[in-house]
């Protein structure tokens, strides 16, 4: 995750009134649509965000995800005993793009 999730709501509007084309339904995009516990209010979805990063239980276990992410359990076997696999494509050096 981007740190704007902990800090700053402001990459959750489009403020600048981008056209970043429109949905399957013909809506046009906007503003991020947030889950339903945010209320829709971006900076109660950043706070909610912060608090969940800074509580004990991710504090204990943040250090699993940075190995998940980073470290040892990114590839290979231990990343096949976490279920951290991605289809194949995703990995660099699997296409030739010469």
């Amino acid at each position: 995750l981007i740190p704007e999730f902990f800090c700053n709501a402001r990459f959750l509007r489009n403020s600048n009134r981008l056209r970043l084309g429109v949905k399957q339904n013909g809506e046009a995009v906007g503003d991020v649509v947030l889950p339903p516990w945010a209320k829709g209010c971006p900076e109660r979805f950043v706070r909610l965000h912060r608090q969940a990063l800074e509580s004990p239980i991710v504090s204990r276990r943040l250090h699993l995800w940075i190995d998940l992410i980073f470290g040892a359990s990114q590839k290979g076997h231990r990343a096949e005993d976490a279920k951290n696999l991605f289809y194949y494509l995703t990995y660099p050096g699997q296409v030739d793009v010469s």
